[in-house]
């Protein structure tokens, strides 16, 4: 699963200016639901398109950072059922909290 493009441009579009508003006070708090590696929190938080998503997990040196920094300041927990999932997206600092349960 890749976020596509047309997600990231609608929350470019409908979410952005509004996260960036508040981000000017205090970070924002995203949560990431059934997460897995991030791919949704990639591409809305570091505004990755779906090639660069791709590339990033194209080898095993680029999948342990972004290749983009976060776009505005950001607390982000991700939910996902895999503590392998989980503890390698907050190792690669694409998480900050994490949370593993079963959301069925």
């Amino acid at each position: 699963y890749v976020s596509d493009n047309t997600s990231l441009a609608q929350f470019d579009r409908l979410v952005l200016p509004w996260v960036k508003t508040v981000a000017e006070k205090r970070p924002v708090k995203i949560v990431d639901l059934c997460c897995c590696f991030c791919n949704t929190t990639l591409a809305v938080v570091h505004g990755m398109s779906s090639s660069e998503i791709i590339e990033c997990w194209s080898d095993s040196v680029k999948c342990h950072v972004p290749t983009k920094p976060r776009r505005f300041p950001a607390e982000v927990t991700g939910f996902d059922i895999s503590p392998n999932s989980l503890g390698y997206a907050k190792n690669a600092g694409i998480l900050d909290n994490i949370v593993c349960m079963d959301l069925n």
